[in-house]
């Protein structure tokens, strides 16, 4: 929802009477209805990691001078906070867990540690990470963030929350407008929280199966070693493979689907975003293909067995590893 829009909704549900125009408005009444809708934004945006936030970031990690093991990710500006579970170094099929505070990611520095996993810690808007001993710290590294709220500040721009949290932004600024005038907010908040449990029950997140992965072995079948869990599944798009080659392969229509109907050597096909997840509910075995000159693991196909499943990432939206 545009400033105008919520400023005003919120003019209306205090008893302030709306204005014209609010950007660049000096009124104090005007000046303090921006205030609160861009603070109670924030505030929203706090309480949750909102799939409209999310982001894919990737790059190739680069040396950082004076530390042996140490890489380093410039973070994208918008970037608000690293969603810890997703940092992959995707050449190596490696976790890299975090993130750790600065007074361990200085100990890890200093002494000499024995770690199973790579680790990072996020410092100054850069990803640092460091790898296990003797493991090459040059790879491609891919992440997910949340991505900043900035202010409004013009009568059409639109909230990013806006579209689907727009009454969850109204409830949180009359709280807000309510404190600052001294008056009681017990039923106001207590609105507010039951609309942000529900809120936050709605809100699907990205990738919405829960997948357990035993590590990729070189060479190995694509989905032989993913345990995929299927009960919360619900919502995931689902779609029938088709054709026998690259050419006639269904092209996949979501970040995330389930292949409920698999004929005997039928396939799919990936679409050009960066990390597509697959997963195949039928009785034949899955032929998954890559974008048009594109490859799967240095291969031109892969396969899911099924009841397997599979996430394809890439920074080129050419050639993808698979988790």
């Amino acid at each position: 929802m545009p400033l105008g829009s919520l400023c005003t909704s919120l003019a209306v549900l205090v008893g302030v009477q709306p204005a014209s125009t609010w950007a660049g408005n000096t009124d104090v009444s005007a000046v303090e209805i921006m205030v609160w809708v861009n603070e109670a934004q924030r505030r929203v945006a706090d309480e949750a990691d909102w799939q409209t936030l999310l982001r894919d970031g990737f790059g190739d990690l680069v040396p950082v001078d004076g530390y042996a093991d140490e890489v380093a990710l410039r973070l994208p500006d918008d970037c608000d906070h690293v969603i810890p579970d997703s940092v992959w170094m995707t050449r190596l099929r490696r976790k890299v867990r975090g993130p750790l505070t600065l007074a361990e990611w200085e100990f890890r520095r200093s002494a000499v540690v024995s770690a199973i996993d790579p680790v990072f810690t996020v410092s100054d808007g850069t990803l640092l990470v460091r790898a296990t001993s003797g493991t090459s710290v040059s790879d491609l590294v891919t992440l997910r963030y949340a991505a900043l709220v900035p202010d409004l500040t013009a009568d059409g721009q639109a909230s990013a929350l806006g579209v689907k949290l727009e009454r969850l932004i109204l409830l949180c600024a009359v709280v807000l407008y309510r404190d600052a005038k001294g008056l009681p907010v017990g039923t106001s908040s207590q609105q507010y929280l039951s609309a942000l449990q529900l809120a936050k029950a709605r809100d699907q997140p990205v990738g919405v199966m829960t997948m357990g992965r035993r590590w990729a072995v070189p060479g190995a079948v694509m989905g032989q070693n993913v345990i995929v869990q299927t009960e919360t599944l619900e919502g995931v798009p689902m779609m029938v493979a088709t054709g026998s080659t690259a050419m006639d392969a269904a092209v996949l229509t979501a970040a995330v689907v389930v292949v409920t109907t698999v004929p005997m050597g039928s396939g799919v096909k990936l679409s050009s975003l960066h990390r597509q997840s697959v997963i195949n509910r039928g009785a034949n075995p899955l032929v998954v293909y890559p974008p048009s000159g594109g490859s799967i693991e240095a291969a031109g196909s892969g396969i899911l067995q099924p009841g397997a499943g599979g996430t394809f990432v890439s920074d080129n939206g050419l050639t993808f590893f698979v988790f």
